[in-house]
């Protein structure tokens, strides 16, 4: 189960943040590719799934500008309209803005319990993919931040401190190098797969459906 939870661990770092890993931390994609090789290769050691996010979190430090998770509710004053696509709502009405409170029902005490879990929104197993930014130090998550959002929009769309601005959000360059991502199938395949004690069968066309939030062509911003 320890090898099983540390490669998700990896898959959640190099795939579900590319744009904030690579591209603007000064990371590149065969420092993600060795240390992935690597850990695949010594399946007997028992390094726990933090010890390993650290260590790919390390390779980026250098000369980085660290984006900060500020929380969906610092999203909610410019995505909140009908004329801009209400992603605030739709996300509200979610299963992802539910995904941390879900931890604490009887199902997934239960499911923990047989898992040898006894806190599901204490254990690293359940969180990596049921919070938004696991795996990043506090001193990158603004006050502002709350993980009891659940799966918010930094979740896919990567920390928000400097391209939330409404100058930077008016220009997709600029608000990517101020560390957008923009994600794809990848993305949410990193937690919806076969690793999961819940999983269902992942049809990306379909569940994209569920939960798009298009900006309209029409929107002015």
């Amino acid at each position: 189960m320890k090898t099983r939870v540390l490669l998700n661990s990896i898959m959640l770092l190099s795939v579900l943040f590319p744009a904030v890993l690579i591209a603007q931390d000064n990371i590149t994609a065969q420092q993600v590719q060795d240390t992935t090789q690597q850990q695949n290769q010594d399946t007997s050691k028992k390094d726990d799934p933090q010890q390993t996010k650290r260590k790919l979190l390390m390779i980026r430090k250098g000369n980085r500008t660290v984006h900060k998770y500020v929380g969906a509710n610092e999203c909610q004053p410019c995505h909140s309209s009908e004329e801009i696509g209400d992603q605030y709502r739709i996300w509200n009405k979610s299963k992802h803005a539910d995904a941390y409170s879900v931890l604490a029902s009887p199902k997934a005490i239960k499911i923990g319990k047989e898992r040898g879990i006894d806190n599901p929104q204490e254990s690293d197993s359940c969180l990596e993919c049921h919070i938004t930014g696991f795996g990043h130090p506090q001193s990158e998550k603004d006050s502002s931040f709350n993980q009891s959002e659940g799966v918010g929009c930094e979740a896919c769309h990567g920390p928000g401190s400097d391209y939330r601005a409404m100058e930077i959000m008016r220009d997709r360059d600029k608000a990517i190098k101020a560390g957008l991502a923009i994600p794809n199938e990848q993305t949410c395949v990193a937690c919806h797969n076969e690793n999961s004690p819940t999983y269902k069968e992942f049809k990306y066309d379909n569940f994209l459906k569920k939960i798009a939030h298009p900006v309209p062509d029409t929107a002015s911003m």
